[in-house]
Formats: C-alpha cells, structure tokens, sequence
C-alpha cells in the first residue's frame, strides 16, 4: 500500500516498486504538509507482477494459465509455455458492477502448469492485496493534507 510504503512529510520519494511518485510540501506557518501521491492520479492502477516460468521450461509443459478473482471479477489469460515468461495484472480499483473499491481488495491468483504428458492442468494459487481508491476529502488537485482527522469546511449545524 503506497501510503504505508513512505508516506514521509516534507521529501520527496520515488517508490521504484509501486512506480508511485510523493511529493510533499510544508505549508508556511504551520506544521501542516500538502502530499501528493501519483497513485491517486485519476488512471492509476493496481498491478501484481507475476513470474510464471524460469530459465529452463520442461520439454512437456505446453502451456501456462493465469486466473485473477478479485470483487467478483474473473481475469484469464493463457500463454503458450516459454522461458522468462512474466504476466502482469493491472487492477481498475472497480468490482464486478464497475463501482469504486475503496481501501484494499484480495486477489487470488491462480496460475496452472498445462502439460502433454498430463491430462488435467496443475494450479497454483496464492492471493495478493491490491490498494483500491482512498477516501480522501480534503483532496484538491490530486493534493491532501497529510493529517488524520478532516475538517469539515461546509457551513451549517452538522
């Protein structure tokens, strides 16, 4: 989760292995930061990378499967079996009704071994946590402040 990665107020970060840019600027006169994470930017998405063959490859494997369940969505894909073979899962942040999933989600992750001399494919199945959208109010521009409680700016009696 990239806010749990580095959220560091007053630096600047790059996190090489989300690919998550943070900025972060003091605002004068208080002790109060303005932080901008790029994977809140409208477009970013939750990825899992995936390596799914070695070096060498067995002479009977012949294909490998890939199936990703997450928020009632099914993502498959099959490759044929090749060595350095990597697959890479790119997550909307939405379920299966195409809404919005805030905070994080559990993906299974199951990949199956085709091979000739068998006639059922072997799975493999672990799971993954993908970071949804943050509720965030106080965003402006893709900007927050970096503290835990929000005020409440609207006029009125509640």
């Amino acid at each position: 989760m990239p806010e749990k990665v580095g959220a560091v107020p007053g630096r600047c970060l790059v996190l090489a292995e989300t690919q998550i840019l943070q900025e972060s600027i003091q605002i004068p006169g208080s002790s109060l930061h303005l932080m901008y994470q790029s994977s809140q930017a409208p477009g970013y998405l939750s990825t899992v990378l995936m390596r799914l063959t070695h070096s060498t490859v067995p002479t009977t494997l012949t294909h490998v499967h890939v199936r990703v369940e997450i928020e009632g969505s099914v993502h498959t894909r099959a490759y044929e079996a090749d060595p350095h073979l990597t697959h890479t899962f790119a997550w909307n942040k939405r379920n299966v009704y195409k809404q919005k999933v805030y905070g994080v989600a559990q993906a299974k992750i199951s990949v199956g071994y085709q091979y000739s001399s068998c006639p059922s494919i072997l799975w493999e199945t672990q799971t993954a946590v993908l970071q949804g959208f943050d509720v965030d109010i106080s965003d402006v521009g893709g900007w927050s402040l970096d503290i835990h409680h929000h005020y409440n700016f609207h006029e009125g009696d509640g």
